[in-house]
């Protein structure tokens, strides 16, 4: 299994690839959608062939994740060398099919990542390789979404893939900030994320995102302020730096929400756990409600 890995991965990726045919018919459909046309059940083709073949074939690049570890600790690699070994195939594979131009492909491949980039395999172990998951994994797949060419590949589609990829990167960020807290590049990753939001946000395509952003980042801020990350230097003065290299970074883009926020206001601690939870519960719904669109 080992030594035939990353070959496997790598074929598999191609099956993956060659499913873009599919998005033919999608965009035929949708303009026909878009006229007013009554959608036809299309005649089944050897494109469909195709297409289920690549979304099998992402199916089982997943079901790889659950053999990593055992597979890490049999290799007797330095952690850095297992995990470029094993981890970074997966993440290089999915992350390439997150932008396939065919739906049905790519919304497999998204909910792969997603699902691999909180597997509790990720981080086993005191190494601090998983790191990399933001700088080689969730940083050049936003990239390649905002690239015209991937974007033109499928208009519609894409646009809301770019909305679930910013919501992911804040997820990540969550999901790991404790862990994040400890490791000496949490400032600099920080920052960058910032610098990814701000791109995404201005990348022209209209209201979803200039709405989605500012309500991601109010809630990752939330989080970070009621768990003492981010706090004004009158509270924790070992925070000042994050602090201010953070609305020094969002003020570029959203000057009006260090205002809406408030977090160095008079009962702040209270109205945080309030913001936090009214947060949390309408991200839930988002997710339910994507859930339901794809299903």
């Amino acid at each position: 299994m080992a030594d035939n890995y990353e070959s496997a991965v790598k074929l598999l990726n191609y099956f993956a690839t060659a499913g873009s045919v599919g998005s033919t018919v999608e965009q035929k459909q949708d303009r026909r959608t878009r006229r007013g046309q009554p959608v036809k059940q299309p005649k089944p083709q050897v494109a469909d062939a195709v297409v289920a073949r690549g979304v099998k074939a992402v199916e089982m690049i997943y079901s790889l994740t659950s053999r990593i570890p055992v597979l890490m600790e049999q290799s007797h690699l330095e952690s850095k060398d297992a995990w470029a070994a094993y981890w970074s195939p997966i993440f290089m594979a999915l992350t390439a099919q997150s932008t396939n131009p065919c739906r049905e492909v790519r919304h497999q491949a998204f909910s792969s990542l997603q699902r691999s980039l909180l597997s509790e395999e990720l981080t086993s172990g005191d190494h601090e390789e998983w790191t990399a998951i933001f700088g080689e994994v969730l940083f050049p797949l936003i990239t390649r979404l905002l690239k015209p060419e991937v974007y033109s590949s499928d208009p519609i589609g894409m646009s809301e893939t770019r909305l679930q990829a910013a919501t992911l990167l804040c997820r990540i960020f969550l999901h790991y900030l404790v862990l994040l807290s400890k490791w000496d590049g949490m400032l600099d990753l920080w920052l960058r994320i910032l610098d990814i939001m701000d791109r995404l946000m201005n990348s022209g395509q209209g209201n979803s995102l200039e709405e989605a952003v500012p309500e991601s980042l109010k809630n990752v801020l939330l989080v970070m302020s009621s768990s003492g990350y981010l706090v004004p230097r009158s509270q924790d003065e070992t925070q000042e730096k994050l602090w201010t290299e953070t609305w020094k970074r969002i003020d570029r883009f959203l000057p009006d929400l260090r205002k809406e926020i408030d977090l160095e206001g008079p009962g702040v601690e209270e109205n945080v756990k309030g913001d936090v939870l009214q947060a949390t519960a309408a991200e839930s719904e988002v997710e339910e409600g994507q859930s339901e669109v794809k299903a």
